[in-house]
């Protein structure tokens, strides 16, 4: 699977995203800060719901149970089957991943 393919379905991808939304909505890159990120609280509030929605909706083609899925044996908390919203996948990730791999990895945003 491509990066791209993979999406949402990283949690190297999911925590990338969530810390660009916290940036983008903390104020401009020299003057950072909680001030400016509560200030932006209802936009940073909608992108970080939208974030979950495309996890939600990335997780559906995840099946850590079927034969022959890329994803077999690869739950995290729960069992996840084709078609059923789920993220505890990436508490597998959390636990089997290579970080300092990953990090190496340009950013995709």
């Amino acid at each position: 699977m491509t990066e791209e393919e993979i999406g949402y379905k990283s949690l190297y991808n999911v925590i990338l995203k969530l810390d660009y939304l916290m940036r983008r909505h903390s104020g401009p890159p020299h003057n950072r800060s909680m001030d400016h990120l509560r200030d932006n609280k209802e936009a940073f509030e909608r992108a970080v719901l939208r974030l979950a929605w495309d996890i939600a909706e990335a997780s559906l083609e995840i099946d850590t149970v079927e034969e022959g899925s890329p994803w077999k044996g690869k739950a995290g908390l729960f069992p996840t089957h084709y078609g059923w919203p789920d993220a505890t996948h990436l508490m597998w990730q959390y636990k089997h991943s290579d970080w300092k791999a990953e990090a190496k990895k340009p950013a995709t945003e």
